[in-house]
C-alpha cells in the first residue's frame, strides 16, 4: 500500500486579515533609516522599497557602505541586526512590545554574515514572517529584507486570542481530514508534532 506523510502545522485560528484606515509611516522614519548610512559616500544612493503602507520591506546599502543603529554595541551580525530593527521599528513597522525575532541562523559567506529571523507575537511565530539582513564584519546592514506581520491591532485589542481552542490531537485529525478530502492517498501520517502559529496573509 502507498504510505505518504504530511508535516501538520497547528494555524490554531489565529487568522488575522488587515484592517482599514492603516497608517504608514512618517517620512521622518525612513530619512532616519538613510541617515544611518556609514562609510566612504559614493555615487550610488541607497534602495530601498515600501509596500502599500509605506512600511519598508527592503533597504540596500550602495557598495562600501552600510546602514548601522547608533544603539549598536557589537559587531555580531545577529545582535547588529536586531539593534537596527529596534531602532528603526516604526519604519519597518516592527513595534509594539509584544513582538520580537527569532533566531532562525546565521551563515557566512565570505566577509558576509546573514542573519535569519522569525517573528514572533507574544512568543508564538508567525508564519512565513521573517527578516533576512546580509552584515558586514563591522556590523554594519548592507540589506535587509522585512516580509513581517506590521498591523497587530487584533491582536494588541485582544479582538482575536492567542489562547488555542483546539487541542493538538484534535487539530491533527482536522488536519488529516482535510487532506484527505483534497487528496485519494490510501495511507497518510502526520510526522511531527502540530505547532501553534499565527497566521497573518
Amino acid at each position: 500500500m502507498l504510505a505518504r506523510s504530511a508535516a501538520v502545522m497547528l494555524v490554531i485560528a489565529v487568522l488575522l486579515c488587515s484592517a482599514a484606515s492603516w497608517a504608514g509611516p512618517e517620512t521622518p522614519d525612513l530619512e532616519k533609516v538613510i541617515k544611518s548610512l556609514t562609510g566612504i559616500p559614493v555615487a550610488d544612493n541607497a534602495r530601498y522599497h515600501q509596500d502599500a503602507d509605506r512600511y519598508l520591506r527592503f533597504i540596500g546599502a550602495p557598495p562600501g557602505m552600510s546602514f548601522r543603529a547608533s544603539s549598536a554595541k557589537s559587531a555580531d551580525p545577529e545582535q547588529a541586526t536586531q539593534a537596527f530593527l529596534l531602532e528603526n521599528a516604526k519604519a519597518f513597522g516592527a513595534g509594539g512590545g509584544r513582538q520580537a525575532f527569532k533566531r532562525l541562523r546565521v551563515t557566512q559567506d565570505g566577509d558576509s554574515s546573514f542573519v535569519r529571523l522569525q517573528q514572533t507575537y507574544d512568543g508564538i511565530p508567525v508564519f512565513g514572517a521573517e527578516v533576512n539582513a546580509q552584515v558586514g564584519p563591522d556590523g554594519g546592514i548592507r540589506s535587509l529584507l522585512s516580509d513581517i506581520m506590521r498591523d497587530t491591532r487584533l491582536l494588541d485589542q485582544k479582538t482575536v486570542s492567542t489562547t488555542p481552542t483546539v487541542g493538538k490531537d484534535a487539530a491533527r485529525q482536522r488536519a488529516l481530514l482535510h487532506v484527505r478530502g483534497l487528496f485519494p492517498i490510501p495511507a497518510l501520517e502526520v510526522l511531527g508534532e502540530p505547532v501553534l502559529q499565527i497566521y497573518h496573509p
